[in-house]
C-alpha cells in the first residue's frame, strides 16, 4: 500500500485483508495519501507522487491475537495486556477460554491465565472479526498439549487469489 501511494496510477487490491491494522493506513492519509476502502475486501489507492511530512501519527494497537497467546497466558501462565482493543481479539479470547483459559476483560486490558490441563479445540480460520490464520501455528502448539482432538481448518490461504 505505502508503494501503492507514490506510484503513478491507481492500484486496486481486491480480496484484501480486513484486519484492524490493514485499517491503519488511514494514517497516511494526513500525509497526503489517497487511500479508500481499508478494512473491506477492496481497497483502492491513488498514486500521489510524494507523501508530506507532517506531525500526525496514527497507533495500530498491539498484535492483534499474537499477543494473548505468545507471552504465556495460554501456556499455564498469567499475561495482562493494557491498552489494547478487546473487540479485536475476541475470536482467540474465545478459543483461549474453550482451551480452559481464564480470560478477563476491563476496558482495554486483558488478562489471561492459562489453564493447567488444555482441553481440545477446533479452529477454522476467517476474516475478521474471526480467527486469524496468522495465529493457527501458535494454536498449534498450544493443542498439541491438548486431550483429546483437535482440528485446525484452514480457509484464508487455500482461497487467496492473485490477479
Amino acid at each position: 500500500m505505502m508503494a501503492a501511494a507514490l506510484a503513478e496510477g491507481t492500484t486496486v487490491l481486491r480480496n484484501a485483508a480486513r484486519e484492524p491494522r490493514c485499517v491503519a493506513s488511514r494514517g497516511a492519509q494526513p500525509h497526503g495519501a489517497d487511500i479508500s476502502g481499508a478494512g473491506t475486501p477492496e481497497i483502492t489507492i491513488h498514486g500521489v507522487g510524494s507523501l508530506r511530512r507532517s506531525p500526525p501519527r496514527y497507533h495500530s494497537g498491539p498484535d492483534r491475537d499474537g499477543d494473548l497467546h505468545d507471552r504465556g497466558g495460554a501456556h499455564g501462565g498469567h499475561v495482562t495486556i493494557a491498552g489494547c482493543e478487546p473487540q479485536h481479539v475476541g475470536a482467540t479470547m474465545d478459543k483461549l477460554r474453550q482451551a480452559g483459559a481464564l480470560v478477563g476483560v476491563e476496558g482495554r486490558t486483558i488478562t489471561v491465565t492459562g489453564p493447567e490441563r488444555i482441553a481440545s479445540v477446533d479452529i477454522q480460520t476467517q476474516p475478521f472479526p474471526g480467527f486469524a490464520t496468522d495465529m493457527q501455528a501458535q494454536f498449534m502448539v498450544l493443542i498439541e498439549r491438548a486431550e483429546g482432538v483437535s482440528i485446525i481448518s484452514e480457509t484464508i490461504l487455500k482461497t487467496a487469489s492473485f490477479t
